[in-house]
């Protein structure tokens, strides 16, 4: 049942770098009544929508390719954001 698109929805953040999977996430997500940021697709985006964005909620991909892992983006949402719970599936 689709929640009602309003500013009472969670505002969530899609970190992915699989350009498919992501649009399927947020497509899905927003078809849901979900207020969905623009993915980040890399590390450095993602940091930066946490800052700008500042989402209630983070769906991450810790295998994301680069430098950085998505479990790096983990560490700075624990440290600097006050995004607390975590789940996590395989």
């Amino acid at each position: 049942m689709p929640i009602k698109s309003d500013n009472t929805a969670p505002k969530i953040l899609i970190v992915e770098d699989e350009a498919s999977i992501a649009m399927d996430l947020k497509d899905f997500l927003e078809d849901q009544g979900y207020n969905v940021c623009p993915v980040a697709y890399s590390y450095d985006q993602a940091v930066n929508f946490l800052a700008d964005e500042k989402p209630d909620v983070v769906l991450l991909d810790i295998a994301l390719k680069g430098r950085e892992s998505g479990l790096d983006v983990a560490r700075v949402i624990t440290e600097k954001h006050k995004i607390v719970r975590n789940l996590t599936y395989q």
